[in-house]
Parts: structure tokens; sequence; C-alpha cells
């Protein structure tokens, strides 16, 4: 089951098996992406421990802007819905309407 697995990932193009013919199927693309993977993990765990904590600062930071922002928005709405004048008549803005008591709708 699990070589048929393998298999399947394999003709999909995922999954690369060791065998003998893997010299075949190595590209500069893949010496690329070895290269970058190594540089990477060779600055460590305290550089990616900072950055993650950078991550997390930046979005904390930027969820109190949005709250800051947030309340703005209801403290003005609700200052602008009172100076409004109050609502009029609702009878009165019906009055402009035609209607046609022999219509059917």
């Amino acid at each position: 089951m699990q070589l048929e697995y393998y298999n399947l990932l394999s003709s999909a193009g995922l999954v690369t098996m060791p065998g003998q013919h893997w010299l075949e199927r190595f590209t500069a693309n893949k010496l690329l992406g070895i290269l970058l993977s190594t540089l990477l993990l060779s600055l460590g765990a305290p550089f990616w421990y900072c950055r993650l904590q950078d991550l997390l600062r930046l979005r904390s930071a930027i969820a109190q802007k949005d709250e800051a922002q947030r309340n703005t928005r209801q403290t003005t709405q609700t200052t602008e819905e009172t100076a409004q004048a109050p609502a009029a008549d609702p009878m009165v803005a019906m009055s402009g309407e035609q209607s046609d008591s022999a219509a059917v709708g």
C-alpha cells in the first residue's frame, strides 16, 4: 500500500524517490532550493525566534490600531446620528407617492 502511495506521488511530480536515475532528475532549480534552505537554516534558532517575536508584536500593534479606528468610527457615527434632525413623519414621506387603487401588485 505504501509503495502505491509513493508511486502516485512520484507520478504526480510531488515527490522524487531516490533511485538509480536520481541524477537525471536533478535540475538547477533543485540546487537553488537546497542552497536557499541551507542558508536559511544556517541563521539559527535565535534569529528565527526573534523574527517570530517581531511578527507577534506587529500583529498586536495592528490589532490595537484597528481597535482604535473602530472606536473612532463608532464614536463619530453616534454623534452624527444625534446631531441630525429628528426623523420626518413617515406619512408625510409617503404623501408624494401616486397610487392606483385599481392596480394589482
